[in-house]
């Protein structure tokens, strides 16, 4: 492509993209969920051009697309402030629910929605709360955030849309800032995600041209050209709008409104403090990453790795003492968040038992487990996912590719994956892209068909065909990265 026609796929890109935002919001609030989710495979479509095609062959050093693209990133997100959230699920009136009960001085653990002592709290939204036989499945951060949300807004949504829009904005910072330090091997010596992917041309900071030679070249690393937020977005291909124009983020962050994106927030945060040698900083925020959605436990083993090879690298004594450090520190820090709740005892977590043992929905691996060991899905599930992290932890590839399929291998061996469980990767997938990650961020929006018939008749009902157009692909592109990465590993 010539030079002078990159600005025009630019920006023809810019006004495609919003103007599919704009159809998108039209088409939920006026039109049956199949439109609707029509417009979510037309925008998940134009994200991976965004990815393959339009990011490499951008003009990064205009600043006036930078703010173009600044420009689609904001209105895709306050265009939906005001569809309802019930369109696609409605947990947030549980949400809502648990913030209510937390300031009339309750333990949201200690009685379902249903319970005849909390009649006189009874609201008309209570009638939208799934599950309301049920005590609340959701960690002690989540409901220290919807306590907060109903203390700024009462029943109304705009808080917990606020709060959710200062996390997202939290999070995009962080990858300004992780990008900004150029972020690669300082993390791991055996193996450079931006060396990785100058190689293939595909990962979020490969930069033209040839690969660096080397570790200590300072001028080939991303995003530490002098300058300000412009240089660093610019300097790794715009790697940042890979996560602010991520369909799923938007999405499920601002009309499902999922709190997923508090649990993200908090890993992404982690990550950044890890690389800043800043162990206590790193383990508080995973702390409060696992106690918003349990799904960043997953990533706890790769954060604590990378402190480990940090401290060693930066010459430090013994490891078990400041292993016994951070575990009581991590302890801590648990212990203070669960303190209000605790009186509840065993009954907060019941839900979450209840909800590991016999819920069941678009889960790939969790459907084949069942069929062949019946009541042992569960431990053969747990079998599964350990021997997958051990694959991921003992890997030649970058710590944000590690995270990602962690959290990737506890989702898909989980017994049920919503679109919003994903989440957590888009942060990682910014900073450094995989078919795998890409593929898990867009394809399970095909889980959302099974609300056409549930909408129009009420019936839940899954079509076992759409887990094999979902999945099939998934597992490709999964299978393309291992043997690709495995194949630069042997090069270099």
């Amino acid at each position: 492509m010539r030079i002078a026609e990159r600005p025009r796929l630019a920006f023809g890109f810019v006004l495609a993209y919003l103007a599919a935002w704009v159809a998108l919001r039209f088409l939920l609030l006026a039109f049956p969920i199949a439109f609707g989710l029509a417009a979510i495979g037309a925008i998940c479509l134009l994200y991976l051009v965004f990815v393959f095609f339009v990011r490499s062959r951008a003009p990064w050093n205009d600043r006036r697309l930078l703010w173009c693209f600044l420009l689609v990133a904001a209105v895709s997100r306050l265009i939906l402030f005001d569809v309802p959230p019930e369109t696609l699920s409605d947990d947030v009136y549980r949400y809502v629910w648990d913030g209510k009960v937390q300031l009339r001085g309750i333990n949201p653990y200690r009685f379902a929605p249903d319970a005849e002592e909390l009649i006189p709290l009874r609201e008309p939204f209570h009638a939208k709360i799934n599950h309301p036989s049920h005590q609340t499945i959701y960690p002690p951060v989540a409901q220290i955030l919807f306590a907060i949300a109903y203390l700024l807004a009462g029943s109304n949504l705009v808080g917990l849309r606020l709060i959710y829009l200062i996390l997202d904005l939290l999070a995009a910072w962080w990858i300004v800032q992780i990008i900004g330090e150029g972020r690669d091997s300082g993390f791991d010596p055996r193996s450079t995600s931006q060396k990785t992917f100058a190689v293939d041309g595909v990962g979020a900071c490969s930069q033209p041209g040839p690969p660096p030679t080397a570790r200590s070249d300072e001028g080939s690393r991303c995003g530490i050209s002098p300058g300000g937020i412009w240089e660093r977005v610019g300097a790794c291909r715009g790697a940042l709008f890979i996560y602010l124009l991520s369909p799923l983020v938007v999405i499920e962050t601002y009309v499902g409104m999922h709190v997923d994106v508090a649990g993200m927030a908090f890993l992404v945060g982690a990550y950044r403090q890890v690389g800043s040698r800043a162990p206590y900083r790193a383990l508080a925020l995973l702390v409060a990453a696992v106690l918003v959605k349990y799904i960043a436990v997953a990533a706890a083993p790769v954060l604590i790795l990378l402190l480990v090879r940090s401290r060693r690298g930066a010459g430090a004594g013994a490891l078990v003492p400041d292993l016994l450090r951070w575990g009581a520190w991590s302890l801590g820090v648990a212990a203070v968040l669960f303190v209000p709740y605790v009186s509840a005892g065993p009954a907060m977590f019941q839900s979450l038992v209840d909800y590991s043992l016999h819920w069941d929905f678009n889960g790939p691996i969790h459907w084949i487990l069942v069929s062949l060991s019946g009541s042992l899905a569960p431990i053969a599930r747990a079998i599964v996912f350990l021997g997958l992290l051990g694959y991921i932890l003992s890997s030649r590839v970058g710590p944000a590719v590690r995270i990602g399929w962690a959290v990737m291998a506890l989702v898909l061996t989980g017994p049920a994956v919503f679109p919003w469980y994903l989440v957590t990767l888009a942060p990682f997938l910014a900073l450094d892209v995989t078919l795998g990650g890409l593929a898990m961020t867009t394809l399970p929006f095909l889980s959302y068909l099974v609300l056409i018939d549930f909408q129009a008749s009420g019936v839940w009902r899954e079509s076992p065909w759409v887990r094999f157009v979902e999945y099939l692909p998934v597992m490709a592109c999964l299978a393309m990265d291992v043997w690709r990465r495995r194949c630069i590993g042997e090069r270099s």
